[in-house]
């Protein structure tokens, strides 16, 4: 995927926003994409869109470790901690061990 190489590998946000865009135009169908797009949008401060992307991904698979967490990881650097928990904790229900720690973790360190 040319936005893979454009954003992550290069840090071509930019590109890869429309490369993304263009795959998402195509077929809409797929979470990851959604996230993929996500994640550039956040790392060039459009949280806004960003934010409706990871939510884009839940409803197209609502059973999704991967984007309640990524999403969880989003809202954590915009400063909404209740969002980022409870996004966190939904991706542990689901089965993702990684998640399920960091909830561990936060609920251990809050008393």
């Amino acid at each position: 995927n040319r936005g893979y190489f454009a954003g992550p590998v290069n840090g071509d946000w930019a590109s890869a926003i429309e490369d993304y865009k263009k795959s998402i135009q195509i077929n809409s169908s797929y979470p990851e994409v959604a996230r993929a797009l996500a994640l550039a949008y956040s790392k060039v401060g459009r949280n806004k869109e960003a934010r409706e992307l990871y939510d884009q991904a839940i409803a197209i698979n609502p059973k999704d470790t991967q984007a309640y967490y990524e999403k969880a990881l989003f809202l954590e650097k915009t400063h909404d901690a209740s969002g980022s928990l409870e996004a966190m904790k939904k991706s542990c229900e689901l089965g993702k061990k990684l998640a399920c720690t960091i909830v561990g973790f936060n609920a251990a360190h809050k008393h």
